[in-house]
């Protein structure tokens, strides 16, 4: 049993590498190596951001704080 495990394991490889080989590299075209990026920010969009977080956080504390409360009463 252990050597039919191994032997499909061999023949999936084989498989594996054809299919890699001769139909999918072939396809692979790459522009460049370096990776280029055209995302920018600036200190306006990282305050922004931020702002958002403290106010979701703010809001979600309050909902914390009501939901215990009214587990008081």
């Amino acid at each position: 049993m252990d050597r039919y495990f191994h032997y499909r394991s061999d023949l999936f490889d084989f498989i594996h590498d054809i299919l890699l080989n001769l139909f999918i590299t072939p396809r692979l075209s790459f522009d460049s190596i370096i990776p280029e990026s055209s995302i920018s920010f600036n200190v306006e969009d990282i305050l922004s951001a931020m702002v958002i977080i403290v106010i979701g956080e703010a809001f979600r504390i309050g909902a914390e704080m009501k939901k215990e409360q009214d587990l008081m009463i």
